[in-house]
């Protein structure tokens, strides 16, 4: 199989293209599923993490993200988005499991938790450009917001159905192996990295557009965006909503974990409602992406979350546990909503206002 790009794509090929997408999309949620969330909280306590380590933990993916740039240069020297892509990818996978191997030799601790996954996320950022540029070319622009809400209900349903196995395996081991909780961490991500690689290869059977890259200089490339006044906007917002976001977030788990004394197993089904509401609502929000704006979702789903960030500050106030948890609840019910139309909506706009003429988006 070869992962030269292709002058033009046929119906079939377009076809493959969005199955094969999806495919990757369920194996990048099993990875996240695995190694991410509440269960990487729970393992970086495990291994003696502090608050300070926690927040870096939380923070890796902003600081490789500069990285993207790496992936400029590299489609301007090879004019190949899918290969990088694909190989990138497979690159972020292996220290997962290179993560879960270590700690089954009992070579575990914070500090290899942080140096491998600082790679995991360094690969997955320069992956995460070409992979963009790489979908608005193949994918038509009149179904991004159908096509994509699509694949986030599979990614989510598959995410719930695996939490709640996840959560019942880990009930179960702390009931009864309480020792070798940290060896199931290990396997979960050695099995994350596995399942990594292998959805790497099923992307890397999506088809390319051929892509006419413009010569222009690097530094005038990256100009280009920033002069659409609506491409300003969307990174002023999406800067500071992620800057926001990253203040208190990461520690939301951990507040449950260690200062409310809550059992992993409630976090999850905490999440997994979250994600279920998320699931019923991307396909409204699809819908209203293609028929109105996707900024008119943001209006609404952005200050909905906010709300709910905000309501975390009664939580725990109460002396009667039920009542914390049903505000704990409300909470994940509206996050979920929100989230979906928050995700799906910067995705869209962001892909539509990519400019033809930039180094990773030209075609014919």
């Amino acid at each position: 199989m070869t992962l030269k790009p292709q002058n033009e794509l046929t119906e079939r090929d377009l076809k493959r293209g969005l199955v094969m997408v999806i495919w990757d999309g369920l194996a990048s949620e099993v990875v996240t599923s695995l190694t991410g969330g509440a269960f990487l909280v729970a393992m970086a306590l495990l291994l003696g993490a502090n608050n300070v380590q926690i927040g870096l933990l939380a923070a890796l993916p902003m600081i490789t993200n500069i990285f993207q740039l790496l992936s400029i240069v590299l489609v301007r020297k090879y004019q190949n988005r899918r290969a990088i892509s694909v190989l990138c990818l497979a690159l972020a996978r292996i220290p997962l499991a290179i993560i879960g191997v270590l700690v089954l030799l009992g070579g575990g601790s914070i500090h290899m938790l942080i140096f491998f996954l600082f790679f995991h996320f360094f690969f997955s950022s320069v992956s995460g450009l070409s992979w963009n540029s790489w979908m608005k070319d193949m994918i038509p622009e009149k179904m991004l917001g159908e096509y994509f809400s699509r694949r986030s209900r599979y990614t989510q349903t598959l995410n719930v159905a695996l939490s709640i196995v996840l959560a019942l395996l880990l009930d179960f081991i702390r009931s009864r192996y309480p020792a070798h909780e940290l060896t199931t961490f290990a396997v979960f991500f050695m099995v994350a990295g596995i399942i990594g690689v292998i959805g790497a290869y099923l992307l890397s059977r999506a088809p390319e557009p051929q892509s006419y890259l413009s010569k222009a200089r690097l530094f005038t490339l990256l100009k280009m965006p920033l002069k659409n006044e609506n491409f300003r906007r969307l990174l002023v917002f999406n800067s500071a909503w992620i800057f926001a976001l990253n203040i208190a977030t990461p520690f939301f788990t951990v507040f449950m974990l260690q200062g409310m004394g809550l059992p992993l197993s409630y976090i999850i089904v905490l999440t997994i409602i979250s994600q279920l509401c998320s699931i019923m609502t991307l396909r409204m929000w699809g819908i209203f992406s293609d028929r109105y704006s996707n900024k008119s979702i943001i209006a609404i789903s952005a200050p909905l979350y906010i709300l709910c960030i905000l309501a975390w500050s009664f939580v725990g106030i109460y002396s009667r546990m039920y009542i914390n948890l049903g505000l704990l609840v409300l909470i994940h019910v509206f996050s979920g909503i929100s989230t979906a139309g928050i995700n799906l909506s910067l995705t869209n706009i962001g892909l539509k206002l990519l400019p033809k003429k930039m180094l990773l988006c030209t075609s014919r």
